[in-house]
């Protein structure tokens, strides 16, 4: 198994086309019962409620089970063929964008069979594409998860950020026994982050260790007893630094892939304002890591409160990038360096971007791709023999 591609692995998840009908529907929902067990769980803590990866009587599980049911087939074969004809050489919002056009298209006609019948209508659209979106991505995760080399590279960068940041960052003086509890609760949601694999599960960590942080300042306030007209500004100022002190304090594995993954591949219609909450402040609690660490080594100063993480990680690109590029994955991670300044390991990631900045260049110019896409530079596959020489 370890030799087959990407794209081979998952269209071995997906189902033989000569199976009966109902057999197809029992082996595709029956593929993904492992992970129904594997989703965060609602507490109370603090006094502050932690949300659940499902609402009550409506589980992925049982999402699967309906999926069984004769009616479904129809839906059951598209998902089925949208899995196994999903290519490997899209980029993040790429492959994003994709993903919720499906999802929005299968949910209506998913929501009318009889599989769904003893549900209302707002229920059982909120079940469908809740349940397609996290079936479809667990199926795709190898393709959407740290793919791409710049991911990898990413995720060291800002692991060695945490760790230099780590030393500088504290916790705000003065805080109650009961806020230090509550925040080391919040370490714990966080550090479970990269244990889920569907983006509304990993939503539900940052939520709900963002909820956690929100209590410490709602009972700081409420300790403090008095009111003032920089109130705002200063919950605003402790909030950071709580966000900041939590991501070095938990240091969750591959947490700059784990963000850009919610983001990208969570439904935009299934996201409330307070996740969204959630994740512009930790995004930006994430830029003052990395800028801090930047300072801390004598490098580019921190972008600034409102940074999110693309800024960070991508000033030295020289500026946002046109969205065209952005689309097409391309990242100019290596532009200003020489070549003594490469390593083995990046040319990966420099022939990956080439080959994507000339595919959309083509597609600009309307040019069809030419029949051989060797455009005589040693593809990836082939360069990584050097890493053993």
């Amino acid at each position: 198994m370890d030799g087959e591609s990407p794209r081979a692995m998952a269209a071995a998840d997906a189902m033989s086309p000569g199976d009966r009908p109902a057999n197809d529907a029992s082996r595709l929902a029956d593929a993904s019962k492992g992970s129904a067990a594997m989703e965060p769980r609602m507490q109370i803590n603090g006094g502050t409620p932690l949300v659940a990866s499902t609402t009550a009587g409506r589980n992925h599980q049982q999402f699967l089970d309906r999926l069984k049911h004769q009616s479904a087939q129809s839906v059951v074969n598209e998902v089925r063929d949208f899995v196994t004809c999903f290519t490997a050489d899209l980029s993040r919002r790429q492959a994003a964008r994709r993903i919720h056009d499906f999802v929005s298209d299968v949910t209506p006609r998913l929501t009318q069979t009889k599989a769904f019948a003893d549900l209302s209508a707002d229920e059982a659209t909120e079940v469908a594409m809740e349940g397609i979106e996290k079936f479809v991505v667990l199926k795709l995760h190898k393709l959407l998860f740290r793919h791409s080399p710049a991911d990898l590279r990413e995720d060291e960068h800002v692991e060695s950020c945490i760790r230099a940041a780590s030393s500088s960052s504290s916790l705000p003086a003065g805080l109650s026994a009961q806020a230090l509890k509550t925040f080391e609760e919040a370490v714990v949601e966080l550090q479970q982050l990269d244990q889920y694999r569907a983006p509304r599960d990993k939503a539900v960590c940052m939520l709900n260790a963002y909820r956690l942080v929100e209590g410490i300042l709602v009972e700081e306030a409420f300790n403090k007893g008095s009111a003032k007209d920089n109130d705002a500004d200063e919950e605003g100022g402790l909030l950071r630094r709580l966000l900041v002190a939590l991501i070095t304090r938990s240091a969750s594995p591959n947490f700059y892939s784990n963000v850009e993954f919610v983001q990208a591949f969570r439904h935009p219609s299934r996201v409330t304002a307070e996740e969204q909450q959630s994740f512009r402040e930790l995004s930006a609690a994430l830029a003052a890591v990395i800028g801090s660490a930047r300072s801390a080594r004598g490098g580019a100063a921190d972008g600034g409160a409102g940074s999110d993480v693309g800024e960070a990680l991508g000033a030295d690109a020289g500026g946002p990038l046109p969205d065209w590029l952005v689309d097409a994955g391309v990242t100019f991670h290596f532009e200003g360096h020489s070549a003594g300044d490469l390593k083995v390991g990046d040319l990966d990631e420099l022939f990956d971007g080439y080959r994507k900045m000339a595919r959309a260049l083509r597609e600009l110019a309307g040019v069809a791709e030419p029949e051989s896409r060797n455009l005589g530079v040693a593809s990836p596959h082939r360069m990584r023999g050097l890493r053993s020489t």
